[in-house]
């Protein structure tokens, strides 16, 4: 099959390397144009455990400065959340009609934007438990597996070839659905573990090993827990199992949100615990912990964004 990632961040770069391990071919779209000398130069190196690979792609091109349509069967939009809109309708044209998107964003909100952009027809949601860590323009490790999730708006939609192409590429899938539910479950799991880590700066298994950070962890689990109530959400009662589950599984792993704060980037603390409290406002359900922590998380990214 045939890959155009648009985006090269810690998600991107796992993913298309480890298509491109399983003879895929895997092209890139990035905005930097570092990045794209350096991918063409060294490829991606990808790390896990003890062992590493270097990766060569099958092209890389700027954003905003493609010259020529990319005959691909997948677009995976790879970008931060808030800026997945915006690559949707920038690369939209300059795929085949059959090509098919896929969204891994966090949030709910990009998912639905891509979507409209596309159509029902053509988007799929990768709901990912992999989780990566970029230390570099080119260098990404692998630092947590978990059962991926593939779902669409159209709960009718046969996902059993991307289904297939991906566990060929090595990655726990499975299909389900109901895209909402999907999507609930990740965004409530990161509204606790996200913003958590990125105020004490810790990865995520110290949410286990230290008794205080586990304590506050389970406070914003108590917050989300009423909002899933609220929301009749069908998994509320085992929200506390899934979230340490996940910290367990992805222990060694830096949080979307830690990096972004370490690399001064706008974080998605909007897109994950923002929409998490609207849905708190909405319903009329107390947050004051989820609440707290937004603050915190606003007041790191406001000293270096102005």
């Amino acid at each position: 099959m045939r890959f155009l990632i648009v985006g090269q961040g810690s998600i991107g770069s796992m993913l298309g390397a480890r298509l491109r391990e399983k003879d895929n071919e895997v092209f890139f779209v990035v905005r930097n144009p570092i990045r794209v000398s350096i991918l063409e130069r060294e490829g991606i190196v990808l790390f896990e455990k003890e062992k590493h690979e270097i990766i060569k792609c099958d092209g890389v091109y700027q954003f905003n400065r493609l010259e020529h349509p990319l005959d691909v069967d997948y677009v995976i939009i790879a970008t931060k959340s808030y800026n997945a809109k915006e690559a949707a309708e920038g690369i939209k044209d300059f795929v085949p009609d059959s090509a098919e998107f896929i969204t891994v964003q966090n949030g709910i909100t990009p998912h639905i934007d891509v979507s409209k952009i596309v159509g029902e027809k053509r988007h799929i949601i990768l709901s990912l438990y992999d989780s990566a860590f970029s230390f570099s323009l080119n260098q990404v490790r692998l630092t947590g597996r978990g059962e991926n999730v593939l779902t669409s708006f159209e709960p009718s939609r046969d996902l059993s070839r991307v289904e297939k192409v991906f566990k060929h590429s090595g990655f726990d899938v499975r299909v389900e659905k109901d895209a909402f539910s999907v999507l609930y479950k990740k965004l409530f799991i990161n509204a606790v573990i996200n913003p958590i880590t990125t105020v004490l700066k810790v990865k995520n298994g110290e949410l286990i090993r230290n008794r205080y950070a586990s304590e506050l962890a389970k406070s914003l689990i108590e917050d989300v827990v009423n909002i899933a109530d609220a929301l009749n959400f069908k998994d509320k009662n085992t929200l506390e199992t899934l979230v340490f589950k996940t910290i367990e599984k992805t222990a060694d792993n830096k949080s979307s949100m830690l990096q972004d704060i370490e690399w001064k980037r706008k974080t998605e603390i909007d897109d994950i615990v923002g929409y998490t409290l609207h849905l708190a406002e909405e319903y009329g359900v107390e947050a004051h912990s989820l609440r707290n922590l937004y603050l915190a998380v606003k007041a790191l990214e406001s000293q270096y964004l102005r």
